[in-house]
């Protein structure tokens, strides 16, 4: 309803703002692949409008929806634009926040590529074909 009133009424900025909602709704609700193409519209008519700071805003937001689907490269990408942007804009708080996102997403992925190098080594000892094991090779 709020993109058609917004349309009817040839607002961009109240499309943008409604995409954005949209997007963080869907977010919110699991559905992050619907969250991502409210958030790129949204994001495509604030850049037209050249409005920086919700450029910035939505930046942040997409940045969730790709981490949540794994998508770790797209997030940072997003939320490092978001970042400059921020920063640019003197917005400190805002930049510092995505910041500890930004790192907080780097330490889960280092978590996650250690977890199956260690099991690999757990299996292959309990097999006994690993360094380490007194099988006979």
């Amino acid at each position: 309803m709020w993109r058609i009133a917004a349309r009817r009424h040839h607002n961009a900025a109240g499309e943008a703002s409604t995409s954005n909602s949209l997007g963080r709704l869907s977010h919110r609700t699991g559905d992050h692949h619907r969250s991502i193409h409210h958030h790129d519209q949204a994001l495509s008519r604030y850049r037209a409008l050249g409005d920086t700071t919700r450029t910035a805003r939505t930046l942040d937001h997409l940045g969730h929806p790709h981490a949540a689907l794994g998508n770790h490269s797209r997030a940072r990408e997003a939320w490092g634009e978001a970042l400059e942007l921020y920063r640019g804009l003197g917005r400190d708080a805002d930049a510092d926040r995505v910041q500890r996102q930004v790192d907080d997403l780097d330490r889960r992925c280092q978590r996650s590529a250690q977890v199956p190098a260690a099991s690999s080594r757990r299996s292959s000892r309990a097999s006994g074909t690993g360094p380490g094991s007194s099988a006979p090779r």
